[in-house]
């Protein structure tokens, strides 16, 4: 009669762990496969190859060129309505002769000029970034005469 020592079943149990193992695992990996098999299609899906002048091809995004006007045109009044706020905080806030009387009257005077001079130069501040993100705009819709053109596709 054979007898087994602790090395024989060192090597007989290693290659059931190792099917043990794997039979554990094929359900994870086929659905990692699965998911990166979807991730994948729907990557694809949504993009677009392109060729550049020295034939190097990339990859672009389909955009949604009606969703993406809207959004310009809703991005645009929401910049003129906060650019006619920033004025009316400024003029409401200039300095005028009831201010300079409780200036001179009040002991906090000077705390109160000071809060106020604050609010003008955030607000001109915040008002000189919406006119340049404004004007950005307007240049962006005048240098695309056509934004809705679709892209053209180069291959070689």
């Amino acid at each position: 009669m054979h007898t087994f020592n602790s090395q024989h079943r060192a090597n007989l149990s290693r290659p059931v762990l190792i099917s043990l193992l794997l039979c554990l695992l094929s359900p994870v990996i086929q659905a990692a496969t699965a998911q990166t098999d979807n991730n994948h299609a729907s990557w694809t899906e949504n993009r677009s190859l392109e060729a550049a002048d020295t034939g190097l091809i990339y990859s672009l995004p389909v955009v949604n060129q009606k969703q993406l006007a809207s959004e310009i045109d809703t991005l645009n009044q929401q910049l003129k309505q906060r650019q006619e706020n920033l004025s009316q905080v400024i003029e409401k806030n200039h300095f005028t002769a009831t201010d300079a009387l409780i200036i001179a009257a009040l002991p906090g005077g000077i705390l109160y000029a000071a809060v106020k001079k604050q609010r003008v130069l955030q607000a001109e501040e915040e008002l000189d970034k919406v006119t340049s993100q404004l004007a950005s705009l307007a240049e962006f819709r005048t240098t695309n005469q056509n934004p809705l053109q679709p892209a053209m596709i180069a291959s070689r």
